[in-house]
């Protein structure tokens, strides 16, 4: 579902909600004392503006909810969660990398295309390229990630921490990007228009006291196009520690489009297909020298350097 999460000495993008059903929609019959409310998880938990993922709000839409519960409010989220396909995989000493085509997990009245394509290098960068289309110009695109505190945002760039760890971000693509921030106390699992709490036994705890990602950043563009890119790079580590950002930029050469970054003692360069087929290709030097020089993988190759521990 092209969805990440990303920890480092805290929960820095977080997969947001909680499951254990909240306390209004009843399930089964009412005299039943084991009956359960679920509005948070159909409404929120279980919809993909509760994750780090891409909505296309199409109007009218009608989403399906979960376990036979049909949603109350629209978000743009997916209507149903499968359909997405692995298009490449690789991993090797310096970086993992990861492609996946989500446009079957969406509505196909809205959705032309939904590509993620993931880059990890090692050990806390991030580049991530969204390659959307919808079906119409007016059926607006959101890039989404989940913080458990307010994020700061200063330009392009946002941040924010948890635990010992900050997470920074910064959107290289659309070039004129809006940047809203939904959450806060009455808004942590905004959707449709209205907050969705958590069952009446957990609302006493504060942020401090659980992991449900209380607020989001949404990005989009700030005009409106039946396709949109979306690139970011993001950067983690201990809160202590990183101050500030790595120094980056935008790459535009012919047919793709990427970020160069400096990570740690290593300039990567990082290039993907803004069409066509996924695929793309990554340089990074180091010391003087050139230590990956090559095209990203357009297959799923064997994953390797994992082992079992007794």
């Amino acid at each position: 579902e092209n969805h990440f999460t990303i920890y480092k000495k805290g929960y820095l993008a977080l997969d947001s909600g909680a499951r254990g059903f909240s306390v209004s929609r009843k399930m089964g019959h009412a005299l039943d004392p084991e009956h359960v409310g679920i509005d948070h998880e159909v409404n929120y938990y279980y919809d993909t503006v509760a994750h780090n993922g891409v909505l296309i709000y199409m109007e009218g839409e009608k989403l399906p909810g979960f376990w036979g519960q049909e949603s109350d409010c629209n978000t743009g989220g997916m209507n149903r969660n499968f359909g997405a396909q692995v298009k490449a995989f690789e991993t090797n000493d310096r970086y993992t990398y990861i492609a996946s085509d989500a446009t079957g997990c969406y509505n196909e009245a809205k959705a032309r295309e939904v590509v993620r394509q993931f880059l990890f290098v090692y050990p806390d960068y991030f580049v991530v390229f969204d390659r959307v289309a919808s079906q119409t110009p007016d059926q607006k695109k959101t890039w989404l990630l989940h913080t458990q505190y307010e994020p700061e945002v200063q330009g392009d760039i946002f941040s924010a921490e948890q635990g010992g760890g900050r997470i920074f971000v910064r959107t290289l693509l659309p070039q004129a990007a809006r940047f809203e921030k939904v959450g806060g106390p009455g808004k942590e699992f905004w959707a449709g228009g209205r907050n969705w709490p958590v069952r009446e036994d957990w609302q006493h705890l504060t942020p401090d006291q659980h992991l449900f990602g209380c607020w989001r950043m949404e990005v989009s563009s700030t005009q409106a196009r039946r396709r949109d890119l979306f690139l970011h790079l993001i950067q983690v580590g201990d809160r202590q520690e990183l101050r500030e950002m790595v120094p980056s930029r935008r790459v535009d050469e012919g047919q793709e489009v990427g970020a160069e970054f400096q990570a740690g003692n290593a300039l990567v360069r990082v290039l993907f297909n803004r069409d066509g087929d996924v695929g793309g290709h990554i340089r990074i030097t180091e010391g003087g020298g050139v230590v990956a020089d090559r095209a990203l993988t357009q297959e799923v190759t064997p994953q390797t350097g994992l082992a079992l521990a007794p």
